[in-house]
Formats: C-alpha cells, sequence, structure tokens
C-alpha cells in the first residue's frame, strides 16, 4: 500500500497526531507549512517522555531535487509539544501537481548520546493543499487546521521495497532503499 494510500486509511492514532496548516501561494510559488502541535505521541525516553521534533521534506525525491528538509526546534520532555512553527518551500506549480507529490513530516525523539528515535509520519498529498491548482485562497481555507494520525511503516518482506533492493545498479533506488530501510528499523 502507497504511503498516501495507507495514511487515508489511517483512523488509529496510536503514535499520535500532527495538527498543522498547509497552504500554497500560487502566485509567488511559495507553499506554506505551519507545523503547530502534536498530541499524544508515544513516550521513547527512559522517562515515560520524549524530545520531539518533525522533519518537513518533499516527496518524492526526483520531483523535488533542490528542496532541503527542514526541521522544528526541539522540545524537550513532552508528549504534547507546541512547535508554532512556520516553513516556506519555494516551489513550481508542476511539481504540486505531479501525480504522488506528496508534503511528509516525520517525527523523531532526539537523544544526545544514542542515535534519534524515530516516533511516526504523516503524509499529506499536495494534491489536497488548498492553491495548487491556482485557486484564490484566503479565509477559513488559510487558516484551516489539518490533523494528521501518525503512522509507522508496515514490515514487510515483499512488494516494491524488494523490487527496488535488487535494482542495484540504479543507485537512486538503493539510497531509497538504504533511508528506508533504515525508518522500518527505528519502528517499534
Amino acid at each position: 500500500m502507497e504511503k498516501n494510500e495507507q495514511q487515508a486509511h489511517t483512523e488509529n492514532t496510536e503514535f499520535g497526531v500532527l495538527n498543522l496548516r498547509v497552504v500554497y501561494k500560487y502566485e509567488s510559488h511559495t507553499l506554506l507549512v505551519e507545523v503547530l502541535t502534536a498530541k499524544d505521541l508515544i513516550p521513547l525516553d527512559a522517562n515515560g517522555l520524549s524530545d520531539p521534533y518533525v522533519l518537513v521534506s518533499l516527496a518524492p525525491e526526483h520531483v523535488f531535487p533542490h528542496v532541503t528538509t527542514q526541521s522544528t526546534k526541539i522540545i524537550k520532555k513532552t508528549l504534547n509539544p507546541m512547535f508554532d512553527e512556520s516553513f516556506e518551500f519555494q516551489i513550481q506549480p508542476e511539481q504540486c501537481t505531479h501525480q504522488g507529490a506528496t508534503l511528509v513530516f516525520t517525527v523523531m525523539d532526539h537523544d544526545l548520546v544514542f542515535q534519534n528515535d524515530f516516533g511516526g509520519e504523516a503524509f499529506l498529498p499536495l494534491s489536497d493543499v488548498h492553491g495548487v491548482v491556482g485557486e484564490e485562497v484566503s479565509g477559513y481555507d488559510a487558516l484551516s487546521i489539518i490533523t494528521l494520525p501518525l503512522i509507522h511503516p508496515k514490515v514487510t518482506d515483499h512488494g516494491a521495497l524488494n523490487v527496488l533492493r535488487r535494482r542495484t545498479w540504479d543507485g537512486v533506488a538503493q539510497e531509497f532503499v538504504k533511508k528506508r530501510s533504515k525508518i522500518e528499523q527505528q519502528a517499534p
């Protein structure tokens, strides 16, 4: 199941939820992303809490090759962080409407000594973002809060990841498999 499809069919909030606002300003080719809060994150530290932060990126990488992943600040010792941070991505309308174009939110737990822990991820298809087809965005549409349940990748021994794994000559495929495998290993 594709990540956007998995997200669309997830009502389970066992890993918490992420609250956002997202709008595309067509005239300036700017994707505005506000990471507001997260609620009921899973505890990943020994003290029963987490030190969460959110990575905001765009996928697939070949559609957004020069777009840098951005990050919120780390909020210490909480399962209900208030981030209230804004990010801007300069992207073209064609990129927004590309099939599969997606905003990816990855919640991580910061650790000083060990590797940072994976807390969950959420996906927002850009086709669901107000403004991507050039319509005027104002009022409620610009202010509406999107709540996405956090999900964990399904670990499987078959499917598309194995197809990509066998493409040993394809550097992009191998890099994707390496990143995805790392996330799957961190998932509880």
